[in-house]
């Protein structure tokens, strides 16, 4: 009685069903074109390497690191995240996310407002400095100068003995990969792992 009631609703009568029945059936067993089959395997290597990336930043990262950096998050009046290039998406993408909880958080991507802002930092500011290879100078400057003002500094980076990560007071690692064997991504690093964290 289920199957009928269904099929009443779904369909205008028995014979739309036997079409879509027959249609759905012709789709499942044809047979995949090549390149619906490269199709496939690129994006199941992308998936793979995407997974790779924002599994190891999470093993890279403890509790205790995530628990200071909520505690330096939730007692800054101000945050200011600063990135550039593939980076400063990354920021950007930080600040909405935060926004929309009601943090007060400002993505710097712009190295004048990135230079004003951090000349603005105070003691109850925390600037979020994020550079993959922690030796993007316009981020080190301007986390320099708000470390100058007293304002604490959280770098996200891949590395530990980094310009910026000497700066910092908390450090989050992220997992840094090359995509290897995937057009377009094969020499391009990807900023999932810096957006796998927020």
């Amino acid at each position: 009685m289920k199957v009928k009631n269904i099929l009443y609703h779904t369909f205008s009568g028995f014979n739309e069903f036997k079409h879509e029945l027959k249609r759905y059936l012709d789709l499942k067993n044809k047979p995949a074109k090549t390149s619906d089959i490269k199709e496939i395997v690129y994006l199941s290597k992308l998936y793979q390497n995407h997974l790779e990336l924002i599994e190891g930043t999470f093993r890279n990262i403890t509790s205790p690191d995530l628990q200071q950096a909520v505690s330096l998050l939730d007692s800054a009046k101000k945050v200011h995240v600063c990135g550039i290039g593939n980076s400063g998406i990354a920021a950007q993408e930080f600040k909405w996310k935060f926004f929309r909880i009601g943090a007060n958080v400002e993505s710097i991507t712009d190295l004048h407002q990135a230079v004003m802002d951090a000349a603005l930092a105070a003691e109850d500011s925390l600037i979020i400095g994020i550079s993959d290879s922690g030796e993007t100078k316009e981020v080190i400057d301007v986390v320099k100068m708000a470390k100058q003002q007293g304002a604490a500094v959280l770098a996200i980076t891949s590395e530990k003995t980094s310009k910026l990560a000497q700066l910092a007071d908390l450090i989050l690692m992220i997992i840094s990969k090359v995509f290897v064997g995937i057009p377009f991504f094969s020499i391009k690093k990807d900023r999932s792992r810096n957006l796998s964290l927020i």
